[in-house]
């Protein structure tokens, strides 16, 4: 399983469901409540 951090720029929720589905952690800006936030942000 790889975890992985989709930004505003990959945020296809499609993407994000067919990685979940195929085992992987998959974080999303909109789950964790930063959606539209800087980089700085998200790199934290």
């Amino acid at each position: 399983m790889v975890p992985l951090y989709l930004d505003d720029c990959l945020i296809a929720k499609q993407v994000a469901r067919q990685l979940r589905a195929a085992g992987h952690l998959v974080y999303v800006t909109s789950d964790l409540g930063v959606e539209g936030q800087d980089d700085e942000l998200h790199l934290e």
